[in-house]
């Protein structure tokens, strides 16, 4: 959470306009609604966590909140980490649970993200309601 409130400061943004929730989407999803609609929902889970999270079982089901989570014109920044599971992995997650979030771009990571094998990179994509 500090270092995203580091980047808000380094950007220049006003913090009385972004609201950084520390909770676990499956446990905290009513104080998650309770903010309102968000104009920017960032998803950044782990590809897996012992008992809590696995990207492949669970990402779909992470996704299938975002329709009353998101403003009508919401962005969706969703990032993948996993080395076994490729781009068309999340593509396909936000068809099936999120059509009208419309994939618009995949984004460039950090230079210290960057791997030799870019299939197996970090993958950051942006998603729209349009």
């Amino acid at each position: 959470m500090r270092w995203g409130e580091r980047n808000h400061d380094l950007n220049g943004q006003d913090k009385d306009t972004i609201t950084s929730l520390p909770f676990n989407v499956f446990t905290s999803w009513g104080r998650i609604k309770q903010e309102g609609r968000y104009d920017l929902v960032i998803i950044d889970p782990p590809t897996y966590q012992r008992n809590s999270f696995s990207a492949e079982r669970d990402y779909g089901t992470v996704l299938k909140k975002m329709r009353s989570l998101c403003s009508d014109e919401a962005t969706i920044i969703a990032a993948l980490n996993s080395p076994f599971l490729d781009e068309q992995f999340l593509l396909d997650k936000f068809e099936r649970h999120v059509p009208k979030a419309k994939f618009v771009e995949l984004m460039a990571a950090a230079p210290e993200f960057l791997d030799r094998f870019p299939e197996r990179a970090l993958k950051i994509f942006r998603f729209e309601f349009i």
